[in-house]
């Protein structure tokens, strides 16, 4: 029974590493396809804004103004996805220094 035991431990601290690396690769997958979700909208966004400014119907000051924060904006949300994928970066290297300190 406890060499059974040990056998099981074993297979699974070996298939551990394996495991983790899928299951980082499928999160950054999932993650970076909902960044670009995310990308399309503002792009989507920002088309619609810059036609509204094409009506003419805007102060100057006014129009610099939407400029200015559709530029932040998109600052914003890249530095966001960049925070978001250097975390996961980070989780799964500490995940692998956990597993492999098991060994």
């Amino acid at each position: 029974m406890g060499r059974l035991f040990t056998l099981f431990l074993l297979a699974g601290l070996s298939v551990g590493p394996a495991l983790a690396a899928q299951g980082y690769t499928s999160r950054m997958n999932i993650l970076k396809n909902r960044q670009r979700q995310e990308l399309k909208a503002l792009k989507l966004k920002q088309q619609y804004a810059k036609e509204s400014l094409k009506n003419g119907q805007l102060t100057h000051a006014a129009r610099l103004q939407l400029k200015h924060q559709l530029k932040s904006e998109e600052r914003k949300l890249r530095e966001r996805q960049r925070d978001m994928r250097e975390e996961l970066k980070d989780r799964n290297q500490l995940l692998k220094l956990g597993l492999n300190q098991l060994h």
